[in-house]
């Protein structure tokens, strides 16, 4: 019997849609910091080193970045599981709306234009995401964190894995 009512936890959980986004994410705040290339549809990974300039080293530091951190979060919340990269997240999302239309779980774009994406968060609602922000001056990684939404390079597109 406990058995059947874990498992229906779990199944409970990774079908959650938009607000099983947010709650797993939210999960992660100030748990873990940010490591380039961190991040899967389980959890927090090492990262690797970053081949451009800070150059930070994050070969042995378990944490997520923007994109695996929006990995983790649409496949806790609805069971698909997506590449990590935020442009490519960006280009294969089965819907992409307008900012306007935001919900929660949404995934938000920060870059120059929808050619050149650098950063994604998961919106919490209200006018909060919550990311996996970077690193500091001296390579130390940014805690996962839920903030207000920044209007620097924000794009005009969102994009909605979990309905």
């Amino acid at each position: 019997m406990r058995f059947l009512i874990a498992l229906l936890a779990i199944v409970a959980v990774v079908f959650a849609g938009g607000d099983g986004v947010v709650s797993a994410v939210r999960s992660m705040v100030g748990k873990y910091p940010y490591s380039y290339a961190g991040g899967n549809d389980h959890g927090a990974t090492r990262g690797v080193l970053m081949k451009i300039s800070p150059y930070c080293d994050d070969r042995n530091v378990i944490g997520f970045d923007c994109s695996g951190l929006s990995k983790y979060g649409v496949f806790q919340g609805c069971g698909k599981s997506i590449y990590h990269g935020a442009t490519t997240q960006y280009r294969q999302a089965p819907q992409v709306l307008d900012l306007s239309e935001k919900q929660p779980g949404d995934l938000i774009f920060y870059g120059t234009s929808l050619s050149d994406i650098h950063h994604v968060t998961i919106y919490s609602g209200g006018n909060s995401m919550v990311e996996a922000a970077g690193h500091d001056s001296h390579c130390k990684g940014i805690p996962v964190r839920e903030t207000s939404i920044r209007d620097k390079n924000l794009l005009s597109k969102v994009a909605r894995y979990c309905p």
